[in-house]
């Protein structure tokens, strides 16, 4: 998928980009009633604020952080909960496993966040004097 974004800043090889949202998430208001998103990524390119640039992003890679965002803290946390049934059979042991769970699933999506392999990427730079 590419998109369509304004830089609104740039330093150290790091852009901010702001998109707004597509017409076709006008029925899903699934982001709440925000009109654009913003990220910041690397970017090798010499674009500066106000310059818009063509964002590709990887459609495996959204499917698959989805999956991942969502599914993962849940199976942690339902083992946790399980397995502290389990292994103490005490209610109040399971409720801690699973928090506990639901923190070791967040440092374990920061781990997977690091690594960066489906990261969006600028692939066209448009310069902010040129369509004005």
């Amino acid at each position: 998928m590419v998109r369509t974004g304004r830089v609104l800043s740039s330093q150290n090889g790091m852009l901010r980009i702001c998109f707004q949202k597509p017409a076709s998430c006008d029925g899903c208001k699934g982001c709440g009633n925000h009109t654009e998103a913003q990220i910041t990524l690397m970017s090798p390119s010499a674009a500066s604020e106000g310059d818009t640039v063509l964002v590709r992003f990887p459609d495996k890679s959204l499917v698959l952080s989805a999956i991942i965002v969502y599914i993962l803290p849940l199976c942690v946390f339902l083992a946790g909960l399980i397995v502290g049934k389990l292994a103490f059979g005490s209610d109040t042991v399971s409720v801690i496993s699973a928090l506990l769970g639901l923190l070791i699933s967040f440092f374990m999506l920061r781990k997977i966040d690091r690594r960066k392999k489906c990261m969006p990427s600028v692939i066209s730079v448009i310069p902010a004097e040129t369509h004005d």
